[in-house]
């Protein structure tokens, strides 16, 4: 079983958010699915999930489907999924470690997980829970999401190396996308990946080229993201496009600014839309190596907010 905090989560939270405390420490984590997120699961169309594959690579997917394709066990100790064999989980197999996170827009509440694959095949993936915690985060932006319609064509696959300026204007779009990170467990040191997200107005994002600047607002900080980059510095995002049926992986390594320029934390307010005098919170860069884009399963599209 998983120690629920693990090496490094504490260590730049203290000197980098100043007025908060670990979002998540032992106290907040659970052994299971809290009870009150169990309705909360059966009503979501979208469920972010990571994993670490045999050959040490980050994989990172946007699973999408009907209200209800997502279930827990009453106990809140089992997730499942039901899959509908559009999927492309590449290398996830029984035993893996997962991480993920459901995030509700409409709602700003998000839940964050992880545990270990007990099955998986073309109808299903199973999860048996080791930690989840639930919170509302600050920086999710409005909006709700509901079944769209059918794409024509057939499905869309790319990869590459070159922000071109399709994905350019994508990113620079976008006003959420998740980030995951690799951690060790303190007791086995085995290395698993860890999820979280970032939101702020849509622009929040800076690119030039292939490196993408993110600042880390107050009370939009995750569990040990950041120092999780700073022991082990390759990272993943992972991007979402409704009205085009699409997702956007980003591979790459990150650098942190931890004391920003004024000019960078005025920026960032700005961005905001106010102002927190008590804490800027540093800016991370982010610089592409390679890029996946690939189809949703399920189709979706904004909803009515």
């Amino acid at each position: 079983m998983l120690d629920p905090v693990y090496e490094g989560d504490l260590t730049l939270q203290k000197p980098v958010i100043i007025t908060s405390h670990a979002p998540h420490s032992e106290r907040d984590i659970q052994r299971r699915i809290p009870a009150g997120a169990i309705n909360f699961i059966s009503v979501q169309h979208t469920m972010a999930l990571c994993w670490l594959t045999g050959d040490g690579s980050v994989q990172t997917r946007y699973l999408t489907g009907p209200q209800g394709f997502i279930t827990a066990t009453g106990t809140g100790r089992q997730l499942t999924i039901s899959l509908s064999g559009k999927e492309h989980l590449p290398h996830l197999l029984t035993g893996d470690s997962v991480g993920g996170m459901l995030l509700d827009c409409s709602g700003q509440r998000r839940l964050r997980l992880s545990g270990i694959v007990q099955n998986i095949d073309q109808s299903r993936l199973v999860i048996n829970i080791e930690n989840a915690a639930t919170n509302r985060s600050k920086y999710v932006q409005t909006h709700s999401v509901e079944p769209g319609p059918e794409p024509d064509g057939l499905p869309y696959f790319e990869t590459g190396t070159f922000l071109d300026n399709g994905i350019s204007r994508w990113i620079k779009k976008a006003d959420t996308f998740f980030v995951i990170s690799q951690q060790s467990c303190k007791t086995t040191r085995v290395p698993r990946t860890c999820m979280s997200h970032r939101g702020g107005e849509s622009g929040f994002v800076k690119l030039d080229r292939q490196r993408l600047t993110i600042p880390d607002y107050p009370g939009n900080e995750p569990t040990g993201t950041l120092d999780n980059y700073q022991a082990n510095p390759l990272g993943t995002l992972l991007f979402t496009d409704f009205g085009g049926n699409q997702q956007l992986q980003l591979h790459g390594a990150v650098s942190l600014d931890l004391e920003p320029s004024q000019q960078v934390q005025d920026l960032n307010a700005q961005d905001r839309k106010e102002q927190d005098e008590t804490s800027t919170g540093p800016v991370w860069h982010f610089d592409v190596a390679t890029w996946t884009i690939e189809p949703l399963a399920f189709p979706l599209q904004n909803g009515v907010s």
